[in-house]
């Protein structure tokens, strides 16, 4: 499901040191749970059913609509989420350090 790969971008975060924009990801992962904004082998008995782009996109959205993190941060995890690419965020950390 979507939702382990959006972490796995959390730990990479911190991993190198950012912290709070690992805590942002994780937050919003957990906003989505909360909202059943899940893939159908996770999501509860009547719950709505999402597809991995729309839960990339709520997840994307919330970050965006919640917090003042700047566009570049959420166009590249848009971007991981979207394409996979994982060297764009790898050349993002570099920039940062």
């Amino acid at each position: 499901n979507p939702l382990a790969q959006i972490l796995s971008v959390a730990m990479l975060y911190e991993y190198f040191d950012l912290k709070e924009e690992g805590a942002l990801i994780r937050k919003a992962v957990d906003a989505s749970l909360d909202q059943n904004v899940r893939t159908p082998e996770i999501q509860v008995e009547g719950g709505a059913k999402y597809g991995t782009k729309e839960v990339g996109e709520w997840i994307v959205d919330f970050i965006r609509k919640a917090y003042s993190v700047g566009i570049h941060f959420a166009l590249c995890f848009l971007d991981i989420l979207m394409s996979k690419r994982m060297r764009r965020l790898s050349a993002v950390i570099i920039d940062k350090q």
